[in-house]
């Protein structure tokens, strides 16, 4: 699957040029807004970065859609 994903295909900079766009953006904001105040806890509580919200922009356009393909397809033990 890694050889069709644009993000190994694409030059990096051209790869992140396309995923940049206003509404991205401004939906972005508007999550921020609204749970600014739990993103802080759980970056406050974990260490890690605060900026990882930009994934959720990428990867469920902020949890509207997480596609077709189950994401795993083991069992639990």
């Amino acid at each position: 699957m890694a050889e069709v994903q644009p993000e190994f295909k694409t030059p990096i900079w051209d790869y992140l040029a396309g995923l940049v766009v206003k509404e991205r953006v401004n939906d972005g904001r508007a999550m921020m807004a609204r749970y600014g105040q739990a993103l802080a806890l759980a970056q406050s509580r974990s260490g890690g970065p605060g900026n990882y919200h930009g994934v959720g922009a990428v990867e469920s356009d902020f949890g509207r859609s997480f596609g077709t393909r189950p994401w795993c397809n083991r069992s639990p033990p």
